[in-house]
Formats: C-alpha cells, sequence, structure tokens
C-alpha cells in the first residue's frame, strides 16, 4: 500500500514551524530610548550653539548630541537586523508555503476523488446506505464468510446488509482508500457530501427534463398536475378493500415494457423511461433526448467516462426505477420516505435491488435477460456484463420460474397485505 497521505488536521497549528514576520516600524515604537526620556529622544531637536555659551553649557550641548546620535544609529541597526530577518523569513516560508501547496493540492485530490466516488456510489450502487446502519457500514470489516445471497436478510438482523453495503462501497473506493483511520475519519463525511450532492444533482436534471418523459413544463410543476400519473406510478385500489388504495411495488407501469395491466418478470425492468432515465443520470440530458429521438448524441464528456462505468448493475436498474416514478410522484422533495406520496422509496430500492441480485446469482432467465437488454444498450463494446456467459440452470424451466417469480413478487411486495 502506498504511503498515507497527510490530511489536514484541526490539532495541528499550521503556522507552527514557520518563522513569524516582524514589523521593524512596530517593534521600534515599543522599545524605550536609552537615557533620559525628555532630553535624549531621537525626537526632540538638538541644542543650538552660541558664541556666548559657557564651557559647561558647551560640555552638555556636546553630551546631548551624543546621545542623539547613539539612539539614531541604535535604530538604524536595529531596523537593519529585522530587515535581514525578515528576508530570512521570506525564503524560509516560500519554502515552506510550496511544500504545503503540494501537500495540499494532493489533499484537494483525494478529497474530490472521495466525492466522486460518492457520486458514483448513488448512481451505480446504492441510493442510501443501510437506514440507520449507516455508521455501522463504515466501522464494520468484512466477513469472509459473507454470502451475497443472504445480503437481504431479517430487518431485526442488518448484519448482512451491512456487510452488502461495504462490498458496494469497495467497489467504488480503491485499497488505497481503506486506511482505518482514514475509512473511520474524513472519508465517511467526503463520500456522504458526495452522495448528497448527486442526489440533489438528479433531482434537478430530471425534474427540469419534462421533455424526457413526454410531458410538459406545466404538467411536472406542480403536486396536483403530478397527480394524474399516479396510476402510471403504482396508485391501484387495493383488491380486498376496493375503497383503499396503495402505491405497487412492482406492478407499475412505467416499469415495463408494453404493460397490460399487471407484473410480468419478462417485462420488468425494461420500461423505454427507464433507459432515458439513466442515459440522462450517466451520459446528459442531451443524449438522452437524442436516445428519445433516435438521433445523434452530442459529442460531450459523460460521468460514465470520468467514473468508468462499464456494465450494467444492479443498483443502476433499482435507482432508475426509482428516480422514474419519483419523478412522476406526488413528492416535490427526494427522500428516503415520500413527504406527500408516502411511498418508502427507500424500502422500494431495497427491494428492487434484492429482486435485481438475487436473480443474477440464481441466475434466473428473466433477470439476465435484463441485463443483456441494459448493456446491449449502454455497454454493447464492454466484456464485463455481469451476465455475461451465464446461462440459467434450465432454459426449459423458464415458464415455471417466470410464474414462481410472479407469485413471490405478488406476495413480497409488501403491498397486498389489506391491513
Amino acid at each position: 500500500m502506498p504511503n498515507k497521505r497527510s490530511r489536514t488536521s484541526t490539532t495541528r497549528n499550521p503556522r507552527i514551524g514557520k518563522r513569524q514576520r516582524i514589523d521593524p516600524d512596530a517593534t521600534r515604537q515599543s522599545q524605550t530610548p536609552p537615557g533620559d526620556d525628555e532630553n535624549s529622544s531621537n525626537t526632540s531637536p538638538l541644542p543650538s550653539i552660541r558664541q556666548d555659551m559657557s564651557r559647561d553649557e558647551l560640555y552638555e550641548a556636546r553630551a546631548i548630541a551624543a546621545r542623539r546620535y547613539g539612539a539614531d544609529r541604535a535604530d538604524l541597526l536595529h531596523t537593519q537586523r529585522e530587515v535581514r530577518r525578515n528576508v530570512l523569513a521570506d525564503v524560509t516560508n516560500t519554502v515552506a508555503s510550496s511544500e504545503e501547496a503540494i501537500k495540499t493540492k494532493a489533499e484537494d485530490e483525494d478529497l474530490r476523488f472521495v466525492q466522486a466516488a460518492g457520486k458514483k456510489f448513488v448512481a451505480a450502487m446504492m441510493l442510501w446506505l443501510p437506514a440507520g446502519r449507516e455508521d455501522e457500514v463504515w466501522a464494520a470489516e468484512e466477513d469472509e464468510s459473507f454470502n451475497l445471497l443472504d445480503r437481504f436478510g431479517e430487518e431485526d438482523q442488518p448484519t448482512n446488509k451491512i456487510q452488502g453495503a461495504l462490498r458496494d462501497l469497495y467497489q467504488v473506493l480503491p485499497d488505497e482508500y481503506r486506511d482505518p483511520e482514514d475509512f473511520n475519519g474524513w472519508i465517511p463525511a467526503a463520500f456522504t457530501a458526495g452522495m448528497n450532492d448527486q442526489r440533489s444533482f438528479t433531482v434537478t436534471r430530471l425534474r427540469h427534463r419534462p421533455d424526457l418523459f413526454d410531458c410538459t413544463t406545466g404538467q411536472l410543476s406542480s403536486q396536483e398536475q403530478r397527480r394524474q400519473f399516479r396510476q402510471r406510478i403504482g396508485f391501484r385500489p387495493k383488491r380486498k378493500k376496493p375503497d383503499e388504495y396503495y402505491y405497487d411495488t412492482i406492478n407499475v407501469d412505467v416499469l415495463h415494457a408494453d404493460y397490460e395491466g399487471k407484473y410480468d418478470a419478462n417485462k420488468i425492468f425494461l420500461g423505454p423511461l427507464l433507459f432515458i432515465v439513466h442515459a440522462a443520470i450517466t451520459l446528459g440530458p442531451g443524449t438522452a433526448a437524442a436516445m428519445k429521438s433516435n438521433s445523434a448524441p452530442p459529442k460531450v464528456q459523460s460521468v460514465a467516462n470520468l467514473w468508468g462505468l462499464k456494465r450494467t448493475t444492479p443498483g443502476m436498474i433499482a435507482a432508475a426505477a426509482i428516480w422514474l416514478r419519483w419523478v412522476l410522484s406526488v413528492d416535490d422533495t427526494f427522500m428516503a420516505t415520500g413527504p406527500t406520496s408516502a411511498i418508502e422509496w427507500q424500502k422500494d430500492f431495497e427491494y428492487y435491488l434484492q429482486l435485481l441480485t438475487e436473480g443474477l446469482l440464481k441466475k434466473k432467465p428473466s433477470i439476465l435477460n435484463i441485463f443483456r437488454v441494459w448493456d446491449n444498450k449502454f455497454y454493447p463494446n464492454s466484456d464485463e456484463g455481469l451476465a455475461n456467459g451465464v446461462d440459467s440452470d434450465d432454459e426449459g424451466d423458464e415458464g415455471r420460474r417466470a410464474a414462481l417469480e410472479e407469485m413471490n413478487a405478488e406476495n413480497g411486495d409488501g403491498s397486498e397485505s389489506d391491513n
């Protein structure tokens, strides 16, 4: 591991070790001139020499002149010494400042890198760290016995969620940034700042481009206007209590390709607007608009390049699903729980993440197809796709698997409890 770079610390005074520059005028004014203050002050006039002066008066005038000359000479020598000291201080501090500038530049680069990693984390891995467990994730040590299939366990046993989130952190933070002192010191704050910034930026980017969602500016401008889209994002009556409504998590129009009024394992997460959302986030709204109109995209630098994105991840798809539903929702702000809709966005995100992650690990045909479609659209020249070269355990059993997935989704989304 490379040598650990020093970080800015409030316990170390940056001025210690530097020579103090002295103002000669200030120090000279603070000194008491030698001799009698009234007679020897170097601001008092010299006595005049007259022809009628006595010998004693001449001696006294000579003594006053000598004291005045001594005081002026002392001031001159003092000033010269301080000038030499200040020249030395300037040279010393210039060298020290250059070294400090190099160190500060390195620290700034580290800070920017970690903040960028936080942004990438939100776009590609997780919209949020496990609720109420953020500090535990940063403090956790990697458990080699952890099984990814156990990541989404019981709520009262958060260890597996913490381990899963820790591994996602490691996907964006290389070894050089995992020194315990830093990982439990300045890095969490910088990383979290990047996460917050990315969520805020995405809110603005998506809500300010209604054309990407086949909407007018007015249709996305207020809660009342966006209420017209409730059915498209899962708002429906309960089966057992038709006079009561809820937001379904998985039986959602905009998440499906060619939606036919019900959840379809072979169409979920393939809704065309999902691709537009992901393109807007990682490639820019101009490219998203070009994708929508089947025109040539603009030649611009994208975060997909800056972040080195080379394959579709479960977090990308899950995040796109949440962002798409939120854009069309009545919520003005993006929070873990919708302040107006009461949709539990973070829980829905974790559900999507679970569905996609476990589907990959269990080689479910419908899930593998989702990743292949996304990779073909966004990373066609990459050979790092998570579904590349992966075959389901039994392709001939796909129909039965799909039916089982539909049943699990219906019972597992928490929407049909009808309490």
